[in-house]
């Protein structure tokens, strides 16, 4: 995915008599991968605002406790700098390197932060300004040694409830979604990403439609593929 650019803008709402910041970072991916035994892998940052921007890089696990989603703090990525100004209109590399390995059979996932610290100069013009700072999240994926399979299943788990399972060792991510009723009329859904190894994620149906399949745009970390699964 390093041909993405991820924009995150931080826009204020003019107030009568108060200043307002917009702040533009630009990353040249929205995901960091490790695989094939690969140890660092390195993120490209760069401000595109006139004024110079602080960051703390925090890392986090993420993982499936108890069929939920969790973060916990996590030493298993090490990032450098984990605090570091980029001036404004200039680029930083961000290396980050893995310290953990994979045993699992499973792709493990994590999520950095890169939190904005407030400067001085923010502090002292407070009053008369307003400014945000912005939280930027992306994921991290780990792959094991050994292949990992792709598995998923349907299920109608209610009158009006149809559930989506990752059986499989891969993170999924739907990028279109549409049920269709015996008529064949279509209803799309909203894509969902990152569905982890075994996360369930739900949908409501409306029951008078009597939903017959699902077309699905799927993808697995390394391909897309459609389907139209028969329910």
């Amino acid at each position: 995915m390093t041909n993405n650019v991820l924009k995150s803008i931080a826009l204020l709402i003019p107030v009568i008599g108060i200043s307002f910041t917009c702040n533009a970072l630009q990353l040249n991916t929205t995901s960091l991968t490790f695989k094939n035994n690969s140890k660092l892998q390195t993120l490209n940052l760069y401000n595109e605002s006139d004024q110079p921007v602080s960051f703390q890089v925090v890392i986090f696990k993420w993982q499936v406790e108890n069929h939920s989603v969790k973060k916990i703090n996590s030493e298993d990525l090490f990032p450098s700098p984990a605090i570091f100004t980029l001036p404004a209109h200039e680029s930083q590399a961000l290396r980050v390197g893995l310290f953990a390995n994979n045993n699992s059979k499973h792709v493990e996932t994590y999520r950095i932060q890169l939190k904005q610290i407030p400067d001085k100069a923010s502090d002292t013009q407070a009053k008369n300004s307003i400014n945000i700072l912005y939280n930027i999240e992306f994921p991290v994926f780990v792959y094991p040694k050994n292949p990992i399979k792709t598995q998923w299943n349907w299920q109608k788990t209610g009158p009006q409830q149809l559930t989506f399972t990752n059986s499989g060792e891969s993170v999924l991510s739907f990028e279109s979604i549409s049920f269709i009723d015996k008529n064949g009329h279509h209803v799309k859904e909203q894509p969902r990403k990152y569905i982890l190894p075994g996360v369930s994620v739900s949908f409501h149906v409306d029951n008078s439609k009597n939903i017959v399949s699902v077309q699905q745009k799927l993808r697995d970390l390394s391909s897309t593929k459609s389907t139209l699964v028969t329910l």
